[in-house]
C-alpha cells in the first residue's frame, strides 16, 4: 500500500515506487518473512539457543549475534529500512535487543547491528542482519 510520502519516479521503460521493493510488491514485514529479512532471523534469531550459537561461533572462529527479541527486532528494521544503503550498513540499535554469543557460551550485550540491504530486485530485500560488538567490524 503507498502512503502519500512514496513517490512515483520515472526511470528508462519502467517506474520506480520508493518504499516498494520484490518487483512492486510490498513487504511483508512479519519477522518470519524470509522474503523480506533473509536470514536475519532463521539465523540470528531469538529462537535459537546459546549453546547452538557458540557451536556456530566455534566452528566460525567468531562470535555471533543475535537478536533478543524477533519481533522488535523486525519493527525496528522496518522503522530504519527507507534509510538504508545497499549493501552493509552500521546501525545503533536499542540497549537489550541485541547480544552477541562467543564460542565460550559468554554472552555480551550490545548496542550495535550490520544490516545488509539488497539491491532492488534481488529475491529478498534484506540480506542478513545481526547485532556486533562495537569494536568489531564483522
Amino acid at each position: 500500500m503507498l502512503t502519500t510520502a512514496a513517490l512515483i519516479k520515472g526511470r528508462g521503460t519502467g517506474v520506480n515506487i520508493e518504499g516498494l521493493t520484490l518487483k512492486g510488491l510490498s513487504l511483508n514485514w512479519t519477522w518470519k518473512s524470509v522474503k523480506t529479512f533473509g536470514h536475519i532471523f532463521t539465523q540470528h534469531g531469538a529462537q535459537l539457543k546459546i549453546p547452538q550459537l557458540a557451536d556456530r561461533a566455534r566452528s566460525f572462529g567468531v562470535a555471533i549475534g543475535q537478536w533478543t527479541n524477533n519481533e522488535k527486532a523486525a519493527e525496528f528494521i522496518k522503522g530504519i529500512y527507507d534509510t538504508l544503503k545497499d549493501g552493509e550498513n552500521i546501525v545503533d540499535i536499542l540497549a537489550g535487543l541485541g547480544q552477541v554469543v562467543n564460542a565460550d557460551q559468554s554472552i555480551i550485550s550490545t548496542t550495535k547491528a550490520i544490516i545488509v540491504k539488497n539491491a532492488e530486485g534481488a529475491t529478498n530485500a534484506l540480506k542478513t542482519g545481526y547485532p556486533i560488538v562495537e569494536k568489531v567490524i564483522r
